[in-house]
């Protein structure tokens, strides 16, 4: 039984190959977000978990029986497919979601005279998958109401004029406040 899997890539050790991983780190947050209160300290407003990361070690290691340059190449192939799947250790799932693998790093590497790689350290990153998500498309002027052809000067200085309301006292305070005025300067 592998020590740990992703996808078909399985980590384990045997009389010929020793394929292992080191430096496991997974990473856990809870999505939040500050809300501005006049004259006190903010509100939190909590969002929900936050998708999850996980990133470890591998050295492939030729006297191991690992060729490194066919992981390092094989690893950036998965990441650059951009496909989620699952990953265990000890044959139990890491989690209920998929993984995607983000980032790959290759670093430490030793290569002979004949410029084959011998050892290398290739650093792996993840982030927990669930579920395909959609592109948003950008805002138009004319999404966000204004007509078809408006350009972003037009919009910023307009004094959106059909989009005021009416203030049926206006008149009224408007008069109070000339009053007052010519009282003070009289």
């Amino acid at each position: 039984m592998p020590i740990a899997a992703f996808g078909y890539k399985a980590f384990q050790v045997s009389a010929s190959k020793v394929y292992t991983f080191s430096d496991f780190a997974l990473s856990s947050t809870l999505e939040t977000e500050s809300q501005e209160v006049e004259g006190a300290k903010p509100s939190t407003y909590i969002k929900g978990p936050g998708l999850e990361t996980i990133s470890f070690k591998v050295v492939a290691d030729a006297s191991l029986g690992v060729d490194p340059e066919y992981e390092m190449n094989d690893w950036r192939a998965i990441k650059d497919l951009g496909q989620a799947f699952p990953f265990s250790i000890g044959g139990r799932p890491l989690s209920n979601n998929l993984w995607l693998l983000k980032s790959v790093s290759i670093n430490n590497t030793v290569i002979n005279g004949a410029g084959k790689i011998l050892r290398a350290t290739i650093d792996l990153s993840f982030e927990e998958f669930v579920r395909i998500g959609a592109k948003k498309e950008k805002e138009t002027a004319e999404g966000a109401g204004f007509k078809s052809g408006s350009n972003l000067v037009d919009i910023l200085i307009s004094d959106k004029a059909s989009e005021k309301r009416e203030n049926p006292n206006l008149a009224a305070s408007t008069q109070i406040w000339y009053n007052k005025q010519a009282e003070n300067y009289a």
